[in-house]
């Protein structure tokens, strides 16, 4: 008995995480909440946040965007392998670009 009513409680606090709680835990200033909140549907920025409603959030945010790169502009390639580099480490070029290619 003591222990569903223990399990509850819990929820309960789960689901009603003060905002200034939720800062502190997620490192994030108010401002970049809000925006996360506007722009990705992340419902983060209340008095109060719902622990369970973010983290559904994030899952179904990462399950609908897992085949498509985040930092592609329109969906498209990313911008790093669109630039001519590497797509394994997205930060070195293939060859220096006063090198000629060696067939």
């Amino acid at each position: 008995m003591q222990r569903d009513k223990d399990e509850q409680t819990r929820w309960e606090h789960y689901r009603t995480v003060p905002a200034k709680h939720y800062k502190e835990m997620s490192g994030r200033d108010a401002r970049v909440l809000i925006d996360q909140q506007q722009r990705w549907g992340i419902p983060c920025a209340g008095k109060v946040v719902d622990l369970a409603a973010v983290i559904k959030s994030f899952h179904d945010f990462i399950a609908s965007h897992i085949h498509r790169p985040l930092d592609a502009p329109d969906g498209g390639e990313p911008a790093h392998r669109s630039a001519g580099t590497s797509p394994g480490t997205g930060q070195y070029p293939r060859r220096p670009p006063t090198m000629p290619r060696v067939p």
